[in-house]
């Protein structure tokens, strides 16, 4: 089993230049430091924690809706739309080209 890393974090101005934060460090021992001890959340998030919990919104598509496994979606059919796998021949910016590429 692998333990669990232990992730201790503090935080300085977000505007500070990168020579301030390095004059930071060097002014400030490490054991000088008060760090603050984080858990990473279920999706092991760490930073920028937020109690959003997205599993709970409704879906634009799924494919368990699709498939009739569930009820609940913005849309109950989609796909992958055009696929040519010919994309690189068949797609151009440029209308010139595009009709160059067709025709050779």
């Amino acid at each position: 089993m692998k333990r669990k890393a232990k992730i201790y974090y503090t935080s300085l101005d977000d505007f500070w230049r990168k020579e301030e934060k390095l004059g930071w460090l060097r002014d400030y021992p490490i054991s000088k430091i008060e760090f603050e001890r984080l858990e990473p959340d279920v999706k092991h998030n760490w930073i920028n924690q937020t109690d959003n919990d997205f599993e709970s919104l409704l879906p634009i598509a799924s494919k368990d809706v699709k498939q009739g496994k569930a009820e609940e979606a913005i849309f109950e059919m989609f796909s992958l739309g055009v696929v040519t796998a010919r994309d690189e021949w068949v797609y151009d910016f440029n209308k010139d080209f595009l009709i160059e590429k067709v025709n050779f």
